[in-house]
């Protein structure tokens, strides 16, 4: 009761600020692709975060999450004061999310430690984060520089080995990096360097340790959205396109360039796969239009029907042929090929009677090797036109894991990242242990 007579004048003042937030720019449907292409100062973070999610849970309702993070964003502003020192800032921030109190009716935001890889679908989305509280290094600084890009800080993302944390861009501070991951302490670069192996050419590329723009933030996420696609969705071509889309707004993308190379070489795995079924079925169809000629040669003639009535016998149906039964079903089978585009064909199917330079052949015999003829070249039209494209893609393939490796990919997490990691979150469950007592 007492939490709620505190927030009193604070609902009461967001009820005005929403109404006003909201009449800036909210959600219509748009894309990721749409929101990219805004100019830097016009895009919101929490809304592409949102519309990212939305793909992952389509009945997700974006409007009532767009509206519980301006609320959050507005609380942490009222709590403020109109203090507008930096440090004050990130502590008022930490405090809210993480620190139990009458500010956040003793609901705080902590590590999933039963995810410490992030591969839950709801530690990598922002709805997930906010729904359950628990999240990943992708959520947790997610909805920091969410909050602090509603209220207007200079607050940028940062981009470690298969880590997100957070900078606060001002020359005041002395220590400006925000690890949210750990209640929004500070980490030196030199720690994420050496913890994280990172080369120093891939430091001077720009690849890891530098404060990313709104775009190039959302470009990196771009490569979660890919995993999530191609994971869960399978959905290979939706995966790539976010990848090309993802290297094109930060070509120093060095993850998305290795992941979309790697696609790429999937990619021409199915279509050699596609082309070996398609050329087993050609060949299967051919072998049982040669049994089928064979057949008809070697069938024995019928005896005779007795004549005479027979009313106890039953009738029965006329068999039809199949559709590998006729030179039509023979073309239908082979892509590409007509059967009157053959003229010794045609002359074997009237009549079954073989065109004069073929009368020393039998007309079973000449339509066998007519018809290996025809698959040998419908074989060879169609590796052709497969080959063409399975080499494009390795080319493709070969020059993006190239170009990820050229800036300097790294691919692990190192075991001192590891433990310095797991050792935080041991502290963290002691400390909600301890929380929960009290």
């Amino acid at each position: 009761m007492y939490s709620w007579i505190k927030l009193l004048p604070l609902l009461i003042l967001q009820t005005i600020l929403v109404c006003e937030v909201h009449a800036q720019s909210r959600y219509t449907g748009q894309s990721i692709q749409e929101i990219l292409n805004l100019p830097e100062e016009d895009i919101d973070l929490g809304l592409a975060m949102l519309v990212l999610a939305k793909e992952a849970w389509p009945n997700m309702n974006v409007e009532r999450f767009d509206n519980a993070l301006d609320i959050m964003a507005q609380q942490v502003n009222y709590l403020l004061q109109g203090v507008e020192d930096p440090e004050a800032r990130i502590g008022m921030m930490n405090t809210y999310l993480y620190k139990p109190g009458w500010w956040n009716d003793s609901l705080t935001f902590s590590y999933d430690i039963d995810d410490l890889e992030g591969q839950k679908k709801e530690n990598q989305f922002i709805n997930g984060y906010l729904s359950t509280r628990r999240g990943s290094c992708i959520t947790m600084p997610m909805l920091w520089i969410v909050l602090a890009d509603r209220l207007d800080w200079p607050v940028h993302a940062v981009h470690s080995t298969k880590h997100y944390f957070l900078r606060y861009e001002d020359p005041s501070l002395e220590y400006r990096n925000i690890e949210a991951t750990t209640w929004g302490g500070y980490v030196p670069d030199e720690d994420y360097r050496a913890d994280s192996n990172i080369p120093d050419f891939a430091i001077e590329n720009g690849v890891y340790l530098r404060s990313l723009s709104k775009k190039e933030y959302i470009a990196s996420l771009l490569n979660n959205q890919a995993t999530h696609h191609y994971n869960r969705e399978n959905d290979i071509n939706q995966a790539v396109e976010y990848l090309e889309l993802a290297v094109s707004f930060d070509s120093t993308l060095a993850m998305g360039w290795w992941n979309a190379g790697v696609l790429y070489q999937y990619k021409a795995r199915q279509l050699e796969e596609e082309l070996d079924s398609r050329i087993r079925f050609m060949t299967a169809s051919l072998h049982m239009e040669m049994a089928r000629q064979v057949s008809k040669q070697t069938m024995p003639t019928p005896a005779p029907r007795p004549s005479g009535n027979f009313p106890n016998t039953p009738s029965f149906p006329v068999p039809q042929p199949s559709l590998m039964g006729s030179t039509q079903g023979i073309a239908s089978v082979f892509p590409g090929q007509i059967v009157n585009n053959h003229p010794q064909l045609v002359g074997i199917r009237q009549n079954n009677t073989p065109n004069a330079s073929y009368q020393a052949a039998s007309p079973t015999g000449q339509l066998i090797i007519i018809l290996q003829e025809i698959l040998r070249d419908d074989i060879s039209n169609l590796q052709e036109q497969y080959y063409t494209q399975i080499n494009l893609l390795m080319e493709r393939s070969v020059s993006y894991r190239e170009k990820a490796k050229a800036l300097g990919i790294v691919f692990e997490f190192t075991e001192e990242f590891l433990r310095k990691h797991l050792e935080s979150v041991e502290l963290q469950r002691l400390q909600e242990q301890q929380i929960q007592r009290y």
